[in-house]
């Protein structure tokens, strides 16, 4: 039996949207503290813990994202973590469907503009692998950061569709 198995995970950084709107709420969550001791006025301390909440329990359960990469002979697994707790697959490619898997250095040789469906899997795109695959009805690119060791096991399953 000649199963290869890799796994790899990649987290990303938060967009500029996300953090702003962390220090926003952190701000408003402040100015509302400030306002409610000063004021004494009761009917603003649900607010306040409201926002509380939100800015403690709920907002990094929702800024945490993190791919990880599953390839099991000759499959590739892509799931999206959030929150360090909730796992969702977000694709699923056979090598048969896989056209070419192209490093970073190479991809201008390999990229085809026409391709409108593309997926980012990636912590950035400068440094991503592209996976060009066909699905029923059209081609896909595919971005995403694999380990040293699921590069060899892609390589070693079909050493004609991997570009090192």
């Amino acid at each position: 039996m000649n199963e290869s198995y890799a796994e790899a995970g990649v987290r990303v950084k938060p967009p500029f949207q996300s953090v702003f709107l962390k220090v926003l709420l952190i701000v408003l969550l402040v100015f509302l503290l400030l306002l409610a001791i000063l004021s004494g006025n009761q009917l603003l301390v649900p607010l306040v813990a409201l926002v509380a909440v939100l800015a403690v329990y709920v907002w990094p359960r929702l800024s945490y994202v993190e791919y990880e990469y599953i390839f099991c002979d000759g499959q590739f697994d892509f799931d999206r973590i959030t929150g360090q707790a909730k796992r969702k697959n977000m694709l699923r490619v056979d090598m048969e469907d896989v056209e070419v898997i192209v490093s970073p250095e190479r991809r201008e040789e390999f990229d085809n503009k026409s391709i409108s469906n593309v997926k980012n899997y990636s912590k950035g795109m400068s440094n991503a692998f592209m996976m060009i695959a066909s699905t029923e009805s059209s081609q896909m690119k595919v971005y995403f950061n694999p380990s040293e060791k699921m590069i060899e096991c892609m390589y070693n399953k079909a050493p004609s569709k991997v570009k090192k």
